[in-house]
């Protein structure tokens, strides 16, 4: 047990001795400031104060190569929305919002028994991600206005009792 803490006490000091090859250094004074910065003083940091600082070592090697110019000022970088969010179904809205039991187990093996919409919704489903979110709503009222909802509603709801006297209980 010993020897076991004391070489990871010797990998752990070998860890920290490393130097951090992904650090970020700080800016240094001859860094541009952009004049939007030196406008607002609300956005004022210890960077920006250290890039005012200057002392005549800095100086002597900003001269000699220039440095790139570094901006402050945080800019919005506009996303555009996906081209296909949800495809045109060529269906009615009364078509398109008829039951299909597409939350039923061995469905593959009974698909052909399911009505033309709840068909062409199986057969479509892997062809873009539109059509898939359109299986996936199926599946959804399925599951919430299906014959399967409906039976555990009605085993809910219809009065029943719970006659335990065969049992042997």
């Amino acid at each position: 047990m010993k020897l076991v803490l004391t070489i990871l006490l010797i990998g752990l000091a070998a860890l920290i001795r490393l130097p951090c090859g992904q650090c970020r250094s700080l800016a240094s004074s001859s860094i541009v400031v952009d004049d939007a910065a030196k406008t607002n003083g609300t956005h004022a940091n210890a960077t920006t104060i250290a890039a005012k600082r200057s002392n005549e070592t800095e100086e002597a090697e900003a001269s000699s190569a220039p440095q790139p110019v570094s901006s402050t000022v945080i800019r919005h970088i506009v996303r555009r929305k996906r081209a296909e969010t949800e495809p045109t179904l060529p269906f009615d809205f009364p078509t398109t919002h008829m039951p299909c039991d597409l939350d039923q187990n061995g469905r593959a093996q009974v698909v052909d028994s399911f009505p033309n919409h709840c068909i062409w919704v199986w057969n479509n489903k892997y062809t873009s991600e539109g059509f898939f979110r359109v299986f996936k709503t199926y599946q959804l009222e399925a599951f919430f206005f299906g014959q399967y909802y409906e039976r555990l509603k009605r085993f809910e709801i219809d009065p029943h009792t719970w006659d335990y006297t065969d049992t042997g209980i």
